[in-house]
């Protein structure tokens, strides 16, 4: 059974904005504290980037502070003591630097990148046999961008702009001799430079394949002609994938690693929308008989990140690429598409940390976007990001792309909005992905518990 404890933090916030606010409420119980000989209760905000590279010849570490905020909310002998009932609430605000990097977390073979911010509780207990008290509650930040914030509206109804679509194809066969088959995969995007996190961003992944020449009798039309497109989303890949750079004093590394399945691609009971297109005979112009056959499938649904932002820094460097790939059996027979892509916060200040997690886009929605295409990133996101991140998406959109001016939306079905809730009141807010070592908190004499957790 759990012993009762002197505090509990009410409305303790899980993500928040740089040049916004982190805010919550403490819980006091006065004669507990007595009893456990506390004269003060500090609440501090910290923030620090730490990289560490390992090597046969030792281990370089690189740790700098970040952030380094404290607030006294309680002291023995104060009013709170001689007049207040044996509990009391005290609330506490930290107003946070703008120009915090995001939250981030990444764990390689021989490396270690954290950028970690937390609340502390501190206990003081003065005297020279007598250790502070002290609780962790991690919390996760992203920076502010207004313009992501603009995106994340156009988005969230719906989008009314122009799409680009990226093709990649390749020749794929049977056996390691004979006549080659074609195969084609196309990824259609809303036309935009950067991605916001937490808005559904709809796509199209069509996949085109066209057989070797044959007879047209050699082929039954109710079965799959090589090269057949998937009939399931699983068949595909579709990912997030991250490069990072990270650098320990003179030591630096580059790595990369797989974020997470895109789309819904992965999922056993999977939402995505697919449509297989009936088999097309496409007859030689010398010979009716023999030809080639064409077939066709499309797969539609959204993509919602949750990840840490594009950013870098002197020691740490976090890039994104979209990757599509289709295997079509046997010995190197895959088509794959590598977008490079810019992800940026989705959220201008902490009073968008309110808005509800919107449901899937729908093409109802009919407000004009040309004005959030082309801009360049806020001067906050300028600092972390290289140039080279936007030229790279843009080169890659360059080759192999086809722009639509006017194109119907790729259709989905609706799904029920879900998302985390945090705190007493139930208000829903959005969380960022990161691995369970980053919310791990250091192990404490007294278990902390939020005001949620408790009731």
């Amino acid at each position: 059974m759990t012993s009762k404890q002197p505090f509990r933090f009410h409305t303790l916030p899980q993500l928040c904005v740089a040049g916004g606010t982190a805010a919550g409420e403490l819980e006091l119980d006065i004669p507990l504290l007595l009893a456990k000989g506390m004269e003060e209760i500090l609440v501090k905000l910290r923030g620090s980037v730490h990289t560490e590279i390992r090597g046969k010849s030792g281990t370089m570490q690189e740790t700098s502070q970040l952030v380094q905020l404290s607030i006294s909310l309680w002291k023995r002998g104060t009013a709170h003591t001689a007049s207040e009932p044996h509990t009391t609430r005290i609330p506490f605000e930290f107003a946070l630097p703008s120009t915090l990097p995001p939250s981030f977390d990444f764990m390689g073979m021989d490396t270690k990148a954290v950028i970690r911010y937390f609340i502390e509780l501190v206990g003081v207990r003065p005297g020279t046999f007598r250790m502070n008290k002290k609780c962790i509650f991690p919390l996760a930040v992203v920076p502010s961008d207004p313009h992501g914030a603009e995106l994340h509206s156009a988005l969230q109804f719906g989008w009314d702009g122009p799409w680009t679509t990226v093709r990649r194809e390749g020749q794929v066969r049977k056996a390691l001799w004979g006549e080659y088959a074609k195969a084609e995969v196309e990824l259609t995007l809303p036309t935009i430079d950067q991605f916001p996190l937490f808005t559904p961003i709809p796509y199209s992944m069509k996949v085109i394949t066209f057989s070797k020449t044959m007879r047209r009798t050699d082929a039954c039309r109710d079965k799959a002609i090589f090269p057949a497109p998937p009939l399931h989303p699983r068949e595909i890949e579709f990912f997030l994938r991250r490069s990072t750079n990270i650098c320990a004093q003179a030591w630096e590394v580059s790595s990369g690693e797989r974020v997470h399945c895109l789309g819904s691609m992965c999922d056993r009971n999977s939402a995505v929308h697919v449509s297989n297109a009936e088999k097309v005979w496409i007859a030689l112009s010398d010979d009716p008989e023999k030809g080639m056959w064409k077939q066709e499938a499309t797969f539609s649904h959204a993509i919602e990140l949750k990840c840490s932002p594009t950013f870098r820094m002197d020691t740490i460097t976090n890039e994104y690429s979209l990757h599509a790939e289709v295997s079509f059996g046997g010995l190197s027979n895959k088509v794959a598409i590598n977008i490079p892509i810019v992800i940026i916060s989705s959220m201008a200040s902490s009073a968008d940390l309110d808005f509800e997690a919107p449901p899937l886009p729908s093409p109802e929605y009919s407000r004009r976007i040309d004005r959030f295409r082309s801009r360049p990133l806020n001067r906050t996101a300028q600092a972390w990001s290289s140039q080279a991140n936007t030229a790279s998406f843009s080169h890659s959109f360059s080759a192999h792309l086809t722009r639509h001016a006017s194109m119907p939306p790729p259709s989905y079905p609706r799904e029920p909005s879900q998302s985390s809730s945090s705190g007493t009141s139930g208000a829903r807010s959005p969380a960022l992905d990161l691995p369970p070592s980053y919310w791990s908190s250091n192990p404490s004499t007294w278990d902390c518990q939020s005001a949620a957790s408790q009731s």
